[in-house]
């Protein structure tokens, strides 16, 4: 139900590249600047960086932290192989705030210190915290969130790694960024085929599902941590549910 209003033929898109109706109409013009699109003015607003294309994607959430290998060797020694027991209600509780805190932390301009890796490694190896953590992309601190998965893809050893980008893919989706979320998946899906989040991101990818169906999975997260007496940050209305 969605009307068809305009369709234009270009042989690339870039600022100044010529268009012309696609139908014959006769109308023609040239592109505007592709980074101010409604959705990249937003993403500027938001602090986020704009990506003009897939390969600045694909090294956004490339491993390139210049202390990775440090940050490995100390994960590896404290950690081990990120097999977690059982959680319970209490540690997932605390496993939250801890991320909570780690994210505000990052969104100040900080670095994550050695501490910080090692617990939110631990935090990435609970299924049960990772999915609970899924909750908080429907909160309004989901920005400053989004923005430490993608600090953790960039500098953490594998398992956690794949942890992440699928947590950064998640929260990209959920905002409405496609693009972010489909490159964070695929990355995570090379390194884990049978990731179970990641495949049910992939699948919505394909079918070209709307944002409002990964918030659907997210507001259920958010009230299994209810249920759980795990406080999330406030729940945020999702613009296109007011549609």
């Amino acid at each position: 139900h969605i009307q068809l209003l305009g369709s234009h033929l270009v042989d690339h898109i870039s600022a100044g590249a010529p268009w012309v109706c696609a139908d014959g109409c006769g109308a023609a013009g040239l592109v505007d600047d592709p980074s101010f699109t409604p959705f990249g003015i937003a993403g500027v607003v938001h602090g986020r960086h704009v990506y003009g294309t897939r390969a600045e994607l694909e090294n956004a959430v490339a491993l390139s932290d210049p202390h990775a290998s440090t940050i490995a060797s100390l994960i590896t020694a404290t950690v081990g192989n990120g097999i977690a027991d059982e959680c319970d209600d209490e540690t997932a509780r605390y496993s939250v705030q801890c991320v909570i805190a780690i994210a505000k932390l990052i969104s100040q301009g900080s670095s994550m210190r050695a501490p910080d890796y090692t617990q939110l490694s631990r935090i990435l190896s609970s299924e049960r915290v990772r999915d609970l953590l899924l909750g908080l992309a429907v909160t309004a601190k989901a920005n400053r969130v989004e923005h430490l998965w993608l600090t953790a893809a960039r500098s953490m050893p594998q398992p956690f790694r794949t942890h992440s980008l699928v947590l950064l893919g998640f929260f990209a989706y959920a905002r409405g960024d496609q693009p972010l979320a489909e490159v964070s998946i695929n990355e995570a899906l090379r390194a884990d085929p049978q990731h179970n989040v990641a495949q049910t991101v992939q699948a919505a990818l394909r079918r070209n599902r709307r944002p409002s169906f990964i918030w659907a999975l997210s507001e259920h997260s958010y009230q299994a941590a209810q249920l759980s007496n795990i406080r999330l940050p406030r729940h945020v209305i999702h613009s296109r549910q007011l549609r």
